[in-house]
Parts: structure tokens; sequence; C-alpha cells
């Protein structure tokens, strides 16, 4: 290909790219993910982010809440759903997200100390747990979740968490 028939496919290329629309796709906050837990008993509030005035709907156990993203963010309200599952949660906006295996019930916020991170297994320094082997074998609780937040150093408060909600079980 000559010099100038390159130069000018790199061009269009270019132009082409900028000329496509601007898609910010509509994401969760890290606490709706698969497994998750929601508190039952009361309205759940869900949240994420979104291209600014994005509409973005969620739908979960027969219900459905829209709203429309501002400064990049979205909050939906949902009415109190019946504790138990598993329910699937479906995210839409210009792109769609489902979220599976979700349980409502109760949910406690635990931490603080160092000690809150012990594992049940031997870590270098640490005395075992007693009968540990056993517990991890029959730590077979798929309604029992933990939300496990990567640790993080920062200055300031986060708005944001690294996480996952796992199952309790011998894995």
């Amino acid at each position: 290909m000559s010099p100038l028939k390159s130069k000018s496919l790199s061009a269009a290329l270019l132009l082409a790219a900028l000329l496509l629309p601007c898609r910010a796709e509509v994401k969760p906050h890290a606490l709706f993910s698969d497994n998750a837990v929601l508190q039952q008993g009361t309205d759940v509030p869900v949240w994420g982010a979104a291209r600014e005035g994005e509409k973005v709907t969620v739908s979960i156990a027969g219900q459905e809440a829209s709203t429309v993203a501002k400064a990049g963010k979205w909050l939906v309200r949902l009415k109190n759903i019946a504790p138990g599952g598993p329910y699937t949660m479906t995210l839409r906006g210009d792109n769609e997200i489902t979220l599976s295996n979700l349980l409502v019930g109760e949910v406690w916020v635990c931490s603080g100390q160092s000690n809150m991170e012990r594992q049940v297994g031997l870590r270098q320094g640490q005395q075992p747990l007693k009968n540990c082997e056993q517990e991890v074998a029959a730590a077979n609780y798929p309604q029992l979740r933990h939300f496990k937040v990567k640790q993080t150093t920062a200055d300031t408060p986060l708005s944001e968490v690294t996480g996952t909600w796992e199952v309790c079980s011998p894995q």
C-alpha cells in the first residue's frame, strides 16, 4: 500500500472512531454481583455507574424500578423483597447485566479489626483453630455468604470497593 493510501486509511479510521457515540455501560456497585445477599424487611437500594442521562432499569422478583443517571451515578429503591431466593436481578441501560443466585435475608456488616479476616486454616505464626480440617470439610452452607473486600490503603474514605460475594463451601 502506498504511503498516501496508508495515511488516508488511518485518517478515515480515526475520523470514524471519533464520530462513534461515546458509550458507557451500566455498572452496578461491587456489592451487587452474583451470590449477593440483599437485606430483608426493608426497601432495597441498588446503585452504580452509567453514562450521564442514561436510563437504568433494575428488575427482580416481579418488580422493576427505573431512573436516569446523573453525574455518572444512579440509584433505585426496590420495594421490600420476600426473604429467600435464589433470585435473578437484571440491570438494563445501554447494556444488560444479569446477576444470579441472589438471596434476601439478614446482612451483617463486620469490620475494623485485623482478627476479622482470620482464616479457618493455618497461617504462618498462628495457632490452628480446633478441628479446622473437619470444619472446612463440613462447611457446606450455600445460604451463608461473605463479601470479601480487597484490602486497600487510602488517605480518605472511598466510595468504591473491590470485592466478591463468596458462598460458604469446603472450597
